[in-house]
């Protein structure tokens, strides 16, 4: 249980921080500043990342869940295949339906 929270925590904690930073610079960016004159620190770059988060809304976070949920399907029916072609159950269906 505990190590998967701390992957958990983890991942959340990196996403922050990279969207924090990538708002910060691209706010930066509108405004034709250079990142150099104002630096981040960590604390403020991970509350920047809450703020870009809370901006995109969540129909762009159900986009994102959406699509991560999709590749996750897509993997465990990927996965089961593989699995039913180890045990030869698709071979010998087809097999069978080949001689019928």
């Amino acid at each position: 249980m505990f190590k998967q929270a701390s992957v958990i925590i983890t991942l959340v904690t990196a996403t922050l921080y990279t969207l924090g930073l990538t708002f910060y610079q691209g706010y930066l960016f509108e405004l034709g500043v250079e990142e150099t004159l104002f630096p981040l620190t960590v604390d403020r770059t991970l509350f920047q990342g809450f703020v870009s988060i809370t901006t995109m809304g969540a129909k762009a976070l159900a986009y994102l869940y959406l699509t991560a949920l999709s590749v996750t399907i897509v993997a465990m029916v990927g996965s089961a295949f593989s699995q039913q072609i180890k045990t030869h159950k698709v071979a010998r269906k087809f097999a069978s339906l080949i001689s019928v």
